[in-house]
């Protein structure tokens, strides 16, 4: 099981744009539950479906990791994010969810993944991968169903 996890289309352009705003509050509650949880520094972070990078942009901030790491498969929001980001770690990659392989086995100390499940295919490939890219002492913060609006 190490091929690509499918992802169904994004929305419309004009709900993009409004997603960061819509999520602060949540991002913010997931926040606080990662800084409870963590034990020691982080050394690398990866978000699946990290859109424009918000999430991770706000993780970087609060915990300085090394590596930063977003799955996504819009090209236009990798972009973006890249941009946004390229200063807040020393190392910041953005994959297509056809590319999980790079990503190396058992490297990330923190995985994100909010609101992101109701649109991948493939549901078992994409937790065989979050399991092979965690580390023994990594976790993962896998969030789903916290807008209404969501099937």
């Amino acid at each position: 099981m190490s091929g690509p996890v499918p992802v169904s289309p994004l929305q419309a352009p004009e709900d993009d744009a409004s997603l960061e705003q819509a999520n602060q509050i949540f991002w913010s509650s997931l926040l606080r539950h990662i800084q409870a949880e963590m034990r020691g520094p982080v050394e690398s972070i990866l978000d699946v479906g990290c859109h424009y990078g918000g999430l991770l942009e706000k993780l970087a901030g609060l915990l300085r990791p090394e590596s930063l790491t977003g799955i996504e498969p819009s090209d236009r929001s990798r972009e973006r994010a890249l941009f946004r980001l390229r200063k807040l770690a020393p190392k910041v990659t953005l994959l297509p969810p056809e590319r999980w392989g790079e990503v190396q086995t058992s490297s990330v100390s923190i995985l994100t993944c909010h609101e992101v499940l109701h649109l991948v295919e493939d549901l078992p490939d994409l937790f065989y991968h979050i399991a092979r890219v965690l580390r023994p002492e990594g976790t993962a913060f896998v969030v789903a169903g916290c807008h209404t609006e969501n099937p």
